[in-house]
């Protein structure tokens, strides 16, 4: 299953999801011998997966499919594998330098398409970095998805905080996933309950399919967690999906 709309904009410290993919089921990607410098291929659209480094020696990953260990998650780049991260990130701005847009209305974005996927288990970090350089560098026309891993069963588990945040006088809906420090306060509430949290801060905001909605994730998140938050958003009516660090909050009374 997938979903799919164009990409509004793309912003250093914010990005919007115009498309995402729920149930991305991506081979095993291949790797360089030991020491080799990897070559990624020139392709038009570039597929970026972050996967636990099989040569790692983790305890936790064969148990669990999850690794809070950074260093443990690689990149695979076009199915070549790759631990240098700013080997990769040189690849992908080369990429998007060499397609930049002739469209004189968006002077500082590139036509390079870009599909980003994370194993179930990996921390939204290790994706959400690749998503802020991805905006830095112009890159638009992105897609979200999963290669799912066993060990998950399909449910939202962290904490998630509702409310509404503002850019100037425009309001966005704000949803908090995983317990984090706010000098505002937020309705906290489980998954179960996050459809009546949402409905009672967007019912005065104006038409869903124009309404921001900013996800802000703890760097620990599961992707999984992240992916069925876009679905969710998506099938609550929301259309505009971003990430962003900056906002204030406001409270959100309880019916």
């Amino acid at each position: 299953m997938s979903y799919s709309c164009d990409v509004v904009r793309a912003l250093e410290a914010a990005i919007l999801i115009g498309s995402y993919l729920l149930a991305f089921q991506d081979p095993p990607p291949s790797a360089p011998g030991q020491g080799a410098k990897p070559e990624f291929p020139s392709r038009d659209e570039l597929k970026i997966v972050v996967i636990h480094d099989d040569q790692a020696s983790c305890s936790d990953y064969p148990k669990t499919f999850r690794c809070p260990n950074v260093k443990h998650w690689v990149l695979s780049v076009n199915e070549v594998k790759c631990a240098n991260q700013a080997r990769v990130e040189a690849f992908i701005k080369s990429e998007a330098e060499r397609r930049r847009t002739t469209d004189p209305k968006l002077p500082r974005f590139t036509d390079l398409q870009v599909k980003i996927l994370a194993e179930s288990g990996a921390p939204y970090s290790e994706a959400g970095s690749l998503l802020t350089k991805c905006a830095k560098m112009g890159i638009y026309k992105l897609e979200l998805g999963e290669k799912k891993t066993e060990g998950h069963d399909g449910t939202i588990k962290a904490a998630l905080g509702v409310g509404v945040g503002y850019i100037g006088d425009r309001p966005e809906l704000v949803v908090l996933i995983g317990k984090q420090e706010s000098q505002d306060k937020v309705r906290w509430v489980e998954a179960a309950g996050l459809k009546e949290a949402v409905d009672d801060a967007a019912k005065d905001l104006g038409p869903r399919d124009k309404l921001s909605v900013v996800l802000n994730p703890i760097p620990s998140t599961p992707w999984t967690e992240v992916i069925q938050l876009l679905a969710a958003c998506k099938n609550m009516g929301f259309e505009r999906t971003e990430f962003a660090a900056d906002f204030k909050v406001s409270d959100v009374p309880k019916k």
